[in-house]
């Protein structure tokens, strides 16, 4: 993710190995200090970390903390891209700090073990880490406070709360420009872009970017200036100018050739794609997928792969990758992870705001207050216990709101969960009848599709809602599994309001299909060919659904007591649980066409108030 890498670069740039030679007075370890950073810059690692690895040696023998403790930080960020080798060597470092009572190192490991956890995925614990380790450096007033509020702010992000984030870039900002560090300023406003082209401000993102820009130029700072033309390629690829993001992301490849990020790398491959280039788009991609540890970012390149599988008509390749996203989207974050961070940032406001009243308690022991002063103090609280109770009872009243909330959805689950086996069996049964009649190409034409339908009910199971489009679909495929089912005997339309954004509008998922089963199952007859019209009419507040059969008719099919359709009194609940959720009126009709024998069958007309995504 392009924050992340601002944050890592920042901390490079910010501490150098300069203060091991401030920090002690023996001439080798001095010089060991220099040799380090002549490798450093030389980028060799190896030797890079052979070094420092005798420079903690040498310190931990001359009881020199600080230096020992410098060593394992910046032997952990030698391994950036190793994000394992990186918290072996932080946890480390702050198991030594904390033997060595040293609180301000042991608070710094603490947060950058946090930063790590983010990047791997782990929210929960990043959450819970950077909490201890920010109220230990802001009363403290440790010198690496901004750079720890900023890594906070990524994480804000990630969990898309956007003015969390907003918040920490401002008060990291504002200790940079205390400190006159212009390249932590220079990030605050890369990320400030960021923030803004999340929340589609787009003038604002590119307004931050450059003023990143001018900063990094000033102060020479090239890597700085990669991120930022990353960053600017990014915003122009949100506002479709596609041609100008490819601009921007090559400056970057042409400023960092040796050494690209993973996201530098990730966007030009997605860029190559919105460009037709699918063969360079590719080459890039795998190379993010197979080299880098980030968690999200590999989900956002598997999700483009399957794009460029799509465009080749590769499905089975483009399924391979839609399964491995599926499987590393519920490890990076699922409803418990956010479950459990909801608990910790309440559990953490109540005992913040504990410990504000002990202070307040505590402060008001040693004060003298006047008669008047008293007077106040007791109106003051008589009104924070009103306002308690007053915050009680509409806290407790939320709850049940809720709660009750959570009950209809979870009786609205159950009862489509109802729904699915009736339809499983019926589809299983034409299948067991075609293998058993040795029809085998029906058989197999039909258990594919039979497939694709239950593609889109797994993939909706979890949805109270659906697109419109979306429920189009899973009639369409359910029609003419039934029409293979019948050999052709069932005749189908589905008409569609020329005025119907089909894209726009949700409804409760599988809600029409009960109406057409219920017509094949109970209104057909004999040999007698079956006409089904589905129509779909926008009017001015709902969406009109009318299912026309030719079958045996309604009230025919009431008096036929062997045929009572389950789906369809499972199907009225489903309605009226849905109606009270949304809190408006759903109407339902099923009657007779009328006694002529052209004109025989039933008629359903459902009215649903149009919901828009």
């Amino acid at each position: 993710m392009i924050f992340r890498i601002i944050l890592v670069y920042i901390w490079i740039g910010g501490v150098g190995i300069s203060l091991w030679s401030q920090d002690t007075n023996s001439v080798q370890l001095e010089n060991l200090s220099k040799k380090a950073e002549t490798l450093k810059k030389k980028k060799d690692l190896v030797n890079y970390r052979f070094v420092l690895k005798q420079i903690a040696i040498l310190a931990e023998k001359e009881k020199k903390d600080t230096v020992l403790l410098e060593a394992y930080k910046n032997t952990g960020k030698s391994f950036e891209k190793n994000k394992d080798s990186v918290l072996h060597y932080d946890k480390e470092g702050k198991r030594i700090a904390d033997q060595l009572g040293n609180k301000k190192y042991s608070t710094e490991f603490t947060y950058l073990i946090a930063q790590t956890e983010v990047e791997r995925g782990n929210y929960k614990v990043a959450y819970e880490l950077f909490l201890k380790a920010e109220q230990e450096a802001s009363e403290k007033q440790y010198s690496f406070l901004p750079n720890l509020q900023t890594a906070f702010a990524e994480l804000h992000y990630r969990m898309e709360e956007y003015e969390m984030s907003f918040e920490k870039l401002k008060k990291a900002g504002i200790l940079f420009k205390k400190l006159q560090n212009d390249l932590g300023e220079s990030s605050i406003y890369n990320n400030l872009g960021i923030l803004y082209k999340s929340r589609k401000i787009f003038d604002s993102s590119l307004y931050y970017h450059q003023k990143s820009i001018a900063i990094s130029l000033k102060n020479k700072d090239t890597v700085g200036i990669a991120y930022s033309y990353n960053n600017m390629g990014v915003t122009y690829m949100n506002m479709e100018k596609d041609t100008l993001a490819m601009t921007y992301f090559e400056k970057a490849l042409h400023i960092k050739p040796d050494n690209p990020t993973h996201s530098l790398i990730s966007n030009y491959g997605t860029v190559m794609i919105k460009l037709k280039k699918y063969e360079v788009a590719e080459r890039f991609l795998k190379e993010v997928l197979n080299t880098t540890y980030e968690l999200q970012l590999k989900v956002t390149v598997l999700g483009e792969l399957q794009k460029i599988q799509k465009k080749r008509g590769a499905y089975k390749k483009a399924l391979y990758y839609a399964n491995m996203e599926s499987v590393l989207k519920d490890q990076l974050m699922d409803d418990k992870k956010f479950l459990e961070i909801s608990k910790l940032k309440a559990s953490y406001e109540l005992k913040h705001k504990n410990a504000e009243i002990a202070h307040l308690k505590e402060k008001n022991k040693y004060q003298e207050l006047a008669n008047r002063q008293n007077r106040i103090l007791i109106v003051v609280l008589v009104i924070g216990i009103f306002l308690v109770i007053i915050s009680g009872f509409l806290y407790t009243r939320s709850i049940k709101f809720r709660d009750l909330s959570r009950q209809l959805s979870l009786q609205q689950r159950l009862l489509r969960s109802q729904m699915n086996p009736h339809f499983l069996f019926n589809s299983m049964a034409a299948i067991q009848t075609f293998i058993l009649r040795n029809e085998n190409k029906k058989a197999a034409s039909y258990l594919a599709k039979f497939s694709k339908l239950m593609r889109v009910i797994l993939e909706n199971s979890r949805e109270d809602q659906v697109n419109f489009k979306t429920e189009l679909y899973a009639l369409e495929a359910y029609l003419s599994l039934q029409k293979l089912r019948f050999q052709n005997r069932l005749q189908y339309e589905i008409i569609v309001d020329d005025e119907l954004e089909e894209e726009e509008y949700v409804i409760p998922p599988m809600l029409f299909q009960p109406f057409v089963e219920n017509a094949i199952e109970h209104g057909f007859s004999g040999d007698k060919e079956g006409l089904l019209t589905i129509t779909f009419s926008l009017r001015e507040k709902t969406i009109l659904c009318t299912v026309r059969d030719n079958g045996i008719g309604y009230s025919k099919t009431k008096k036929n007591k062997g045929r009572k359709s389950l789906s369809m009194a499972i199907t009225r609940e489903r309605l009226e649980i849905f109606s009270k959720k949304i809190k408006k009126p759903l109407h339902l009709v099923v009657e007779d066409r009328g006694t002529e024998e052209a004109a025989k069958g039933t008629i359903v007309k459902l009215d649903i108030p149009i919901i828009t995504i």
